[in-house]
Order: C-alpha cells, then structure tokens, then sequence
C-alpha cells in the first residue's frame, strides 16, 4: 500500500514506476505515430516541424482563416488535440488496465468502486 497522504493533502501525488513500461511504449509509439499525421495536417497551413515557432503560426492560421471552413480533424491537429477515433483505441486501455493503477486509484478516493472515463484526454500541446 503506497502512502496517499500527499494525495488527500494537495490533490495530486506523482508515483513512479506503477505503469509497466511495455504500456508506456506501447501507448507512447501508437500516439508517436498518430502525431505524425496531424504534424501533416499543419504543414497545409505551413505551420514549421520546429515546434518553438509553432504557436504563433498557428494562433495567425486561427486570426486569418475562416475558422468555419476548417473540418474537424484540421481544427483538432491544430489545436493540438487527437482525433476522437485515436482517444478511443483500444492502446488506451492499457492504463486502466493495470491493476496497480485501480489499487491506487481507490486508496486515493477511499472507494472501492471507480470508474474510468474513456477516452483520455490525449493532447499534444503546441502552443
């Protein structure tokens, strides 16, 4: 049993090493590759691979262009948010999954029930 007080005290408590590592790669090569499309997404709006630069050409794409005429998946890639089809994959069970994360879970809320919301909030911020 991990000590929760951190949590119950402040609201948050980092905890090293409770997801396994193959769940992490597994998660973080599958968002890798989903990344590299909305990264060609932008290049349509000319938004620059260094991503330093980034924010202020995509804040100007979002000044100049009719924000209406952009589809989902271009104002998504923009916005550094994933398509809802990538939050919904089944790679992102893997962390709920894990029994040491629901054990946690429920010694931080004192619950022996939880509930996961699926999808995760995946972004990739940008700006």
């Amino acid at each position: 049993m991990i000590d929760v007080g951190p949590f119950k005290r402040d609201g948050y408590q980092v905890i090293r090493g409770v997801i396994a590592p193959d769940v992490i790669e597994n998660i973080r090569s599958y968002l890798e590759r989903e990344m590299g499309k909305s990264f060609e997404i932008m290049k349509k709006f000319d938004v620059p691979d260094d991503i330093s630069d980034s924010g202020a050409v995509i804040n100007k794409v979002f000044e100049t262009e009719d924000v209406k005429s952009l589809s989902q998946t271009e104002s998504h890639a923009l916005t550094g948010h994933f398509p809802l089809e990538v939050r919904l994959s089944e790679v992102n069970w893997g962390i709920p999954k894990q029994t040491r994360v629901r054990e946690i879970i429920r010694d931080c809320l004192g619950s022996e029930k939880i509930f996961m919301h699926m999808p995760p909030i995946h972004s990739c911020i940008l700006i």
